[in-house]
């Protein structure tokens, strides 16, 4: 829907730019990548009547409720670590899974729950639960001041339920 952009540059200029320099890949931008500075000061969307902006803002309340139900809250986290989450094909990850499905005739909560729970103690990880979001496997949650040494566990912890990670999020050392 975004047809262009205003942009205060580094060096205090106002310019205007469309869609393709945003440079969109799966979950990025230059701007995300850093291959271009600036401030997003307003967009310009493709919206022609007034139905189609009732309707877009229709949209994004149902994208919030489900968001809320499914991501952590205004906390200290990392939201989605890792850009896709492909299950590795294995006994312990179908035993969770399985374990999670019956947890789910309760509640899609319960579910994701009894899912976390079961990685974490199949893959000997259990003390890691308290930094994993129970709304989202995919979520680091900073609690304390060792969440940065947990942090390189979590990846570990993924790394053996998941194949070809990609993490979403830049790490600075």
């Amino acid at each position: 829907m975004l047809v262009s952009a205003d942009v205060l540059n580094p060096d205090g200029s106002i310019e205007t730019i469309t869609k393709e320099d945003f440079l969109y890949t799966h979950r990025s931008s230059a701007f995300k990548r850093g291959e271009r500075q600036g401030i997003v000061l307003s967009v310009k969307l493709k919206v022609a009547k007034a139905a189609d902006i009732e309707e877009e803002y229709r949209k994004s309340e149902e994208t919030k409720t489900y968001c809320k139900t499914r991501q952590e809250g205004p906390k200290l986290n990392l939201g989605s670590v890792f850009a896709s989450l492909k299950r590795r094909i294995n006994t312990k990850n179908k035993i969770a899974s399985i374990a999670a499905r019956i947890a789910g005739l309760y509640s899609l909560s319960a579910q994701k729950r009894v899912y976390k729970q079961c990685l974490l103690l199949l893959y000997g990880y259990t003390d890691l639960s308290h930094y994993i979001s129970d709304k989202q496997i995919n979520t680091f949650v900073w609690r304390d001041g060792d969440a940065e040494q947990q942090f390189s566990k979590y990846k570990e912890f993924m790394g053996k339920v998941f194949e070809d990670l990609t993490i979403e999020i830049e790490e600075k050392i």
